[in-house]
């Protein structure tokens, strides 16, 4: 399949008790930041609009000061020692403190980069930074926070589903054994879950050989898509629906798709993707996914800045 375009979502038999329309609740919040190629800084969304800001770093340390976490998992197709070309090219960290039943989730698009944490359980300031091998290109970042616990079964499951490489060295808890089986088991190929009306995370299994845009993203969220991801070699061709994004213009900043290794993408409507995945032929065959966002400012804030 690759970026043959379907209207076909494939049903999975996996039931997700996070999906019961009873317990939703409107406290999830969430975090939308770019990182400028070139170095540190970046724009922040604020106020239905983006800000430039200075330092990536500074952010990512501000979202974790004084949260002590019990349990995290970072999770990178590229770690320092090793690079994994199967599975999921997916990246981010899921962390949680089983005391004060907080969880931080934070998906991004940089190779090799992992949340760092004390032995206390704190974010490690001096680890916690984007190298400077990976401040050359743009990269995309969104932080999802105040998620109800009870969730957090349900999103170790798609994080199973999309098969992560997880880095032992930065992470100090892993998905269980039964979870990987079960996956494995009834072989889920996708799932939406909606973690609120506004908010969805979608997984994308590697054996589901799709462009996750053209074939998932479209069909079930509609309207015309642009999307700004590493499209180097095998790129997904356009169509009317989905369309790949060439350069990205913010007041004095102007730069190529080409140094941006960001993967995001809006409609002409009111839907944001952010995730991890590329619209290239090659990540047909990779794990993945990302947090699909409700919200009619914040999608006319990303076309503004897409040409």
């Amino acid at each position: 399949m690759g970026c043959c375009c379907s209207n076909l979502i494939p049903s999975t038999i996996y039931t997700n008790p996070c999906n019961d329309g009873e317990l939703q609740l409107d406290t999830i919040q969430y975090k939308v930041v770019l990182k400028l190629p070139h170095g540190l800084k970046y724009l922040d969304y604020e106020n239905k609009t983006f800000v430039e800001k200075e330092s990536i770093d500074n952010w990512l340390y501000s979202n974790y000061s004084g949260k002590r976490m019990t349990h995290y998992i970072n999770y990178n197709d590229e770690h320092d020692v090793a690079t994994s070309g199967t599975g999921g090219h997916c990246k981010g960290c899921l962390a949680w403190n089983e005391e004060t039943e907080d969880i931080i989730w934070l998906i991004h698009s940089v190779p090799k980069f992992m949340v760092y944490f004390t032995e206390e359980g704190y974010i490690n300031k001096e680890l916690t930074r984007v190298e400077k091998s990976e401040q050359m290109y743009g990269q995309s970042f969104v932080l999802v926070t105040n998620i109800p616990y009870f969730m957090l079964s349900c999103l170790r499951t798609q994080l199973a589903i999309m098969h992560p490489f997880i880095d032992v060295i930065s992470s100090n808890t892993t998905l269980p054994i039964f979870l990987v089986h079960d996956v494995a088991k009834f072989t889920i190929t996708s799932y939406r879950l909606s973690m609120i009306p506004q908010i969805d995370h979608i997984a994308k299994s590697s054996r589901y050989h799709i462009d996750i845009y053209s074939e998932y993203i479209q069909p079930t969220y509609g309207g015309k898509w642009l999307c700004e991801t590493w499209t180097r070699g095998h790129e997904c061709p356009n169509d009317e629906l989905v369309k790949n994004n060439t350069s990205i213009t913010f007041s004095s900043e102007s730069y190529s798709s080409h140094q941006d290794h960001s993967k995001y993408a809006c409609n002409d409507s009111d839907m944001v993707f952010i995730g991890d995945l590329n619209r290239m032929t090659s990540q047909a065959h990779r794990g993945g996914g990302g947090i699909a966002i409700k919200n009619k400012d914040l999608a006319l804030a990303f076309r503004s800045i897409m040409k």
